[in-house]
């Protein structure tokens, strides 16, 4: 019997997961706990598979890995929850380093807490150091680098919060997913396109339905910045695809092209006047609402047309 199965889904990041399978069988557990871990390939074209296949013999615990061809961070996730055998299935990425203590942390505070869903801090690894407009903005690097720090009390969440955890940190109780289905595969990251929200709209399930969903501080991973998720681009990119995420899940589709559009005139404006006037750390966060609003704009738009 497997208590808990790790799942790191991954997509043209053998490098990179060759650093999170060491930090993986680095972990420091308790000779009770059984655990597996299985490598979802969504579809790489790279050495994944060689690299996982080399692994094994160096992995203290059982490691599978899996091949899906179905492109989709929420495929993989689901494909995952179907060939788990642990009654907790603990997800975390391929460019994330768990700390020694992150799966035992996560087990003790699940039980401790009789929770059905438990995660931890995702703290940042940087590259090189954060650029000015990213680098005193907590919300701005939580919501776009996918980092959470709660503090350093465990906390219950109350009213559904969709942000009270994340991906890279997260276990959920397994048959919960019977009850209340697999991540949605309409929205979540597919290869290079950055939509999001499938983590977001599955807490936010668990807690509209009244399952225990605990923070636990001591459960801590890092999260790998590279310099092109620093730059502007990749802000503008990630906050356009959010908005088309937010409108897929919540399902926003008729009457609000024209308040839509009127936000997105007003926040591109004010954004254009201040990088006039050299308030760039403004301007940013003006062009942040710009390219979320755009963003939910196009894919209503887009719903329509298609309807």
């Amino acid at each position: 019997m497997v208590d808990l199965s790790i799942v790191v889904c991954t997509y043209n990041r053998s490098e990179s997961l060759k650093d999170t399978l060491r930090a993986l069988f680095g972990q420091k557990v308790s000779g009770a706990l059984k655990i597996e871990i299985l490598i979802v390939d969504n579809n790489s074209n790279d050495a994944t598979r060689a690299v996982v296949e080399s692994a094994m013999s160096r992995s203290p615990w059982p490691l599978r890995y899996l091949f899906e061809a179905q492109q989709g961070r929420s495929f993989a996730m689901n494909r995952a929850i179907r060939e788990s055998s642990g009654s907790f299935i603990a997800f975390t990425d391929d460019d994330v380093l768990p700390e020694p203590t992150w799966i035992q942390s996560l087990w003790n505070s699940a039980q401790d807490f009789k929770a059905d869903c438990v995660g931890g801090k995702v703290e940042p690894l940087w590259e090189q150091a954060p650029p000015t407009w990213l680098q005193n903005e907590k919300e701005r690097q939580f919501a776009l680098l996918a980092l959470l720090d709660r503090g350093n009390e465990f906390q219950v969440a109350g009213k559904p919060d969709g942000s009270f955890l994340v991906g890279a940190n997260m276990a959920f109780k397994k048959e919960i997913f019977n009850e209340l289905g697999f991540f949605r595969t309409d929205v979540g990251r597919r290869g290079k396109q950055l939509l999001s929200g499938e983590d977001s709209d599955m807490i936010r399930r668990f807690i509209e339905k009244g399952k225990r969903v605990v923070y636990a501080p001591t459960a801590v991973v890092k999260h790998k910045v590279p310099v092109e998720r620093m730059q502007l681009s990749y802000l503008r990119n990630w906050k356009f695809n959010s908005g088309r995420s937010i409108v897929r899940i919540s399902k926003l589709r008729s009457g609000i092209s024209f308040s839509l559009a009127l936000e997105c005139f007003v926040s591109g404006f004010a954004a254009l006047s201040r990088y006039l006037m050299g308030q760039s750390l403004k301007a940013v966060g003006a062009e942040e609402n710009f390219w979320k609003k755009f963003g939910m704009l196009t894919e209503t738009l887009s719903f329509r047309q298609n309807a």
